[in-house]
């Protein structure tokens, strides 16, 4: 299968090996002093074209920090889905491609960040939303560390949180919000990072963590931007976080890196909290620059 690599073939790699899966896009991210009004234009200033998702983001990120990562999403044929193609090949991300024949697989993104407070407006167009069954997907996910889900391509990461949990791999959950067939997911789902508009069905805006603990979630957390990340364990308890105050250039995919830094600081042995506030500093250090790969450039320096 095209775009399928040996993700578990060196043995000789002891570096954590993490699986993602779910969303990969083209974004086109423009930075604008204001947002435009009806027919009006504005004039951007910097500009990046990248690949994005909340998969693909915290792949990356878990690469970027010394992780073996693998991700598996729908990326396809065409342009657009080659320059995402170049973008993981760069940062040592392996692709396992659900959808690698189709030239409408890729979703693409058009964002606006604002330049005074680094919020964004964002317009996407879907890709294909059916994917298939990947066998070398829930293999990886047998063979893996860690993996984590961000509620799309479903039936794929169903399948493959089933393999991962039978063979005692923790899944996490990326919650950004409720979707059709989740149910499922969250009854093999270890750990669940939530976002602060994550609600379960016919909660009612209830406790989601103590929800969450209660349908058998052992670890649940939600961040709310800049403000306490709310947690709870079944095994430590419950409290809050404080995220670091940094001046805040570009929040996109904020989220995305501090899932993908949770992962790999999981696995170096920190417990709950500790992880979520380490991911939490790596976040909150990518909001100081423009877009979601330029902290990683600053970094190694």
């Amino acid at each position: 299968m095209p775009g399928v690599p040996p993700p578990n073939s060196d043995r000789t790699d002891q570096r954590p090996h993490g699986l993602f899966v779910g969303l990969a896009t083209l974004d086109l991210i423009v930075e604008v002093g204001k947002l435009p009004g009806p027919n009006e234009k504005v004039r951007g200033s910097r500009r990046i074209l990248c690949a994005g998702g909340p998969a693909t983001n915290a792949a990356l990120t878990f690469a970027h920090l010394g992780g073996r990562a693998t991700l598996a999403a729908a990326v396809g044929r065409g342009p657009a889905a080659d320059l995402v193609r170049t973008e993981l090949a760069a940062a040592h991300v392996a692709l396992i491609d659900l959808s690698p024949d189709a030239l409408d697989a890729l979703a693409i993104a058009s964002i606006l960040v604002q330049t005074r407070t680094g919020e964004r407006s964002v317009v996407s167009a879907p890709g294909r939303t059916e994917v298939a069954i990947s066998t070398p997907a829930s293999s990886a996910a047998t063979m893996a560390d860690i993996m984590l889900a961000d509620g799309h391509a479903l039936v794929c990461a169903r399948v493959c949180a089933a393999a991962a949990h039978q063979a005692g791999v923790p899944v996490v959950l990326d919650a950004g919000s409720w979707k059709p067939g989740l149910e499922d997911l969250l009854g093999l789902t270890d750990i669940a990072l939530c976002s602060a508009d994550f609600a379960l069905p016919a909660s009612a805006r209830g406790d989601v963590l103590a929800e969450l603990v209660t349908k058998g979630v052992a670890h649940a957390a939600v961040s709310h931007g800049g403000r306490p990340i709310e947690w709870r364990s079944g095994v430590t308890g419950a409290g809050t976080i404080q995220p670091p105050a940094v001046h805040a250039v570009d929040t996109l995919g904020a989220g995305d890196i501090w899932h993908g830094a949770f992962c790999w600081h999981w696995l170096h042995g920190r417990d709950f909290p500790g992880a979520l506030a380490a991911a939490a500093l790596v976040a909150a250090y990518s909001c100081e620059f423009f877009g979601p790969r330029e902290w990683m450039a600053k970094r190694r320096r």
